[in-house]
């Protein structure tokens, strides 16, 4: 039970909304490469560059932080802390979309599109940096994802002791306001539907995708043929520390 949700008695609800994110993400982030194989975004930027043979540092950095949050969206591990989840999924989807911002210039795209507002606020003002969060007393979580929450919601609004922490007071709140310590009031964060966070990040990541593919001799760049690969490497290292 996570005793910080306001309705905590019940979280049998969040294993299926994980379960529909996972689902979602691995429909819309893979496609057929050209030998016929299922490939996710990332690994099929290989197919782009003009002369393949080389590890291709960028699709397979990527990969690996794609990888990281299938692995969350699978676990059960959170199942019964969805607060909790909801902190780690915005770390992860935060710094995946960062980093695909930063690979714009890497590949000459003078102006790179920015990451999702909606993923920027509830990470920087939410999920990190999070004083303004820090100084409340105690406060609850509401999913709108939870079927009772999105009727508890209306009502919630109309209530003059609820102080409600949604995107628009995030987007207000860059710094803490001491007197809300003293506000007679509870805070009650609102957190909107996940799939709009995942739907946003599929966006970009396809977004990007695209544009790399459009660009195989900025992304040959990233390409070499003297990458070692990891096995290789682990074996000689075991061998010579006479691990093995």
């Amino acid at each position: 039970m996570s005793f910080n949700l306001l309705l905590p008695e019940d979280a049998t609800w969040f294993s299926g909304v994980r379960t529909s994110l996972h689902n979602e993400w691995q429909a819309k982030t893979k496609i057929r490469s050209p030998d016929g194989e299922w490939d996710t975004l990332a690994c099929n930027l290989h197919h782009a560059v003009p002369k393949q043979g080389g590890h291709l540092s960028i699709a397979c950095s990527l990969n690996d932080e794609t990888e990281q949050l299938v692995k969350v969206l699978q676990s059960t591990c959170y199942d019964d802390d969805p607060v909790l989840f909801f902190r780690v999924f915005l770390f992860l989807i935060d710094e995946f979309s960062a980093r695909l911002e930063d690979c714009y210039p890497l590949l000459g795209h003078a102006t790179a599109p920015k990451q999702p507002e909606l993923i920027s606020v509830w990470t920087n003002r939410y999920a990190k940096h999070r004083t303004a969060i820090l100084i409340q007393h105690h406060a609850l979580h509401v999913f709108l994802d939870d079927p009772r929450g999105q009727r508890v919601v209306p009502v919630l609004l109309q209530q003059p002791h609820v102080m409600v922490i949604d995107t628009d007071w995030l987007k207000a709140h860059q710094k803490p306001e001491p007197l809300d310590a003293k506000a007679p009031r509870h805070a009650v964060v609102i957190i909107p539907p996940l799939s709009e966070f995942l739907n946003l990040t599929i966006g970009y990541y396809r977004a990007f995708w695209q544009f790399a593919c459009s660009v195989p001799k900025a992304l040959d760049q990233f390409q070499s043929p003297h990458h070692r690969q990891v096995a290789g490497l682990t074996d000689q290292l075991l061998q010579k520390a006479g691990l093995k």
